[in-house]
């Protein structure tokens, strides 16, 4: 949690929160975290997406990253990125699905191995690049 505080507090301009209100109150829907790359500032790298199991198969997460990118905030990002693992089929029809809407590549790379990184204890994640756009 004081992970996810923090992101919101200090990356707000690069993430999302999604809420629904009615007459009994508020829930949150979906959740999405990233960031600029400091040394590549034409990259946003999107660190975390949650959609609540209420709001899945509505295209939220999708719906939630384009107005990342719409936002000023990104007028110069020309990438995005984010790391994903191979058994993690929602992340990549997502992240496919935003290539094919922007008429863009989705390039897929090892990032962080399964034994040289994570000793074997983690799936390896794959570094997901989408553009340029």
């Amino acid at each position: 949690m004081y992970c996810n505080l923090l992101q919101c507090q200090h990356f707000a301009d690069t993430s999302v929160v999604s809420v629904q209100s009615d007459s009994t109150g508020e829930e949150m829907l979906g959740f999405i975290s990233g960031y600029l790359i400091p040394e590549r500032k034409n990259t946003l790298f999107i660190w975390q997406v949650a959609v609540s199991e209420a709001a899945r198969g509505r295209g939220l997460a999708l719906a939630m990253l384009q107005h990342i990118l719409d936002r000023p905030q990104c007028s110069d990002v020309s990438y995005l990125e984010t790391t994903i693992t191979e058994s993690n089929r929602a992340s990549w029809a997502l992240f496919e699905s935003l290539s094919k809407k922007s008429h863009t590549a989705l390039e897929k790379s090892i990032m962080f191995d399964r034994d040289e990184h994570f000793a074997g204890d983690h799936e390896t994640e794959y570094l997901a690049r989408i553009g340029p756009f």
